[in-house]
């Protein structure tokens, strides 16, 4: 994988997140939002894209994170998170 071999010199990350949301409800929202399709808004293709990044999170020990749901329930789910995994220390 291309990002791995870019990183392999890097120090490893103090927290990996990786957002997931079914397909369904990520093609609900595209559509929602209206405008032009894109190309990339193919449930199919949607499919295979978040296969392969639930494959990779696992590699690289990433905490999967529920996109559901409002902007604010996903970042209070995303800052509970950090705040966990990532005390403050003052």
């Amino acid at each position: 994988w291309w990002v791995q071999s870019l990183n392999r010199h890097a120090p490893p990350a103090d927290l990996t997140m990786l957002l997931t949301l079914p397909v369904e409800e990520a093609m609900a929202r595209m559509a929602a939002r209206g405008g032009a399709k894109e190309i990339y808004e193919d449930a199919d293709l949607q499919h295979r894209v978040h296969a392969l990044y639930s494959q990779r999170a696992r590699l690289v020990d990433a905490v999967l994170v529920d996109g559901g749901g409002t902007e604010m329930e996903v970042a209070t789910r995303v800052h509970a998170l950090v705040n966990e995994r990532l005390p403050c220390q003052a």
